[in-house]
């Protein structure tokens, strides 16, 4: 383990600091590829043998995340945040229970709403609408281990105990909005 991690810094010292010339790599063709394959991953970079990669060019239909991540009531579009438009995220998903984070429009959670109710009834909207109440222009917002309800545009970085995150959205639906 440690062997191939000082190949792969050595590798990547003749890469990026010009002073030793590339001809003195004394790889295999599928130690190169390796790498490549590892890089390629990464995100955009040129390989050891000078072609240059992008996310974009492996996958046309991109994954786009929200940055930063909002929670709002029905008048803002749902989406993918851009630079130039703000959205609520439509994509969200729990990292403390592993689940996707469901959206009930036009609802709000009633008080009492807890951590077992969730965790037995999400997500059969059947069993969850007992706890759910109508609040125009509100949603909801519930995973198996906690809930969220609002009406005005709330980043998620203020709500510290929510664990949520956006899962991406495909370049197709950073280009267009639904309500």
């Amino acid at each position: 383990m440690a062997d191939d991690i000082d190949e792969l810094l050595e590798e990547v010292e003749n890469k990026f600091f010009k002073n030793k010339p590339r001809d003195n790599l004394q790889k295999s063709e599928s130690d190169v590829t390796s790498l490549d394959s590892i890089l390629f991953d990464i995100g955009e970079y040129e390989s050891l043998n000078g072609e240059v990669f992008s996310e974009q060019m492996r996958n046309p239909r991109t994954q786009r995340k929200c940055f930063p991540v909002y929670l709002s009531g029905t008048q803002i579009s749902k989406g993918c945040t851009t630079a130039g438009e703000i959205r609520a995220c439509d994509k969200l998903h729990c990292t403390s229970c592993d689940f996707s984070v469901a959206v009930y429009g036009n609802m709000a959670w009633r008080d009492g709403t807890d951590y077992l109710f969730l965790r037995t009834n999400m997500p059969d909207f059947a069993k969850v609408s007992t706890n759910l109440k109508t609040a125009e222009q509100w949603q909801a917002y519930a995973c198996q281990c906690c809930h969220q309800s609002t009406c005005e545009l709330v980043d998620l970085n203020t709500l510290p105990t929510i664990q949520w995150i956006c899962k991406g959205h495909s370049t197709k639906d950073t280009k267009h909005s639904s309500s």
